[in-house]
């Protein structure tokens, strides 16, 4: 998610399923764990997302994750 967010930043997130379109969010994913992304989409199909850093491709943005998969909001981030 550089180079909004980076390696070894503190973030806040608050355990939600309330989110919008251009939120960040936290997902937990089966293949990579645990992930920031973009919302770009939420539809009846799940919830769609994409990377800031467009330089490095995601698999995760080509996935539809459901709801359930969201761990939370992120809402304030400190850095080191």
């Amino acid at each position: 998610m550089e180079p909004m967010y980076k390696s070894g930043q503190l973030l806040l997130c608050i355990r939600s399923k309330a989110f919008r379109v251009n939120d960040v969010v936290a997902i937990q994913t089966k293949d990579f764990g645990k992930v920031l992304k973009r919302v770009t989409d939420i539809s009846l199909d799940g919830i769609h997302v994409a990377s800031d850093n467009k330089t490095y491709p995601s698999p995760v943005n080509s996935m539809i994750h459901s709801v359930k998969s969201i761990l939370g909001r992120v809402i304030f981030k400190i850095s080191f």
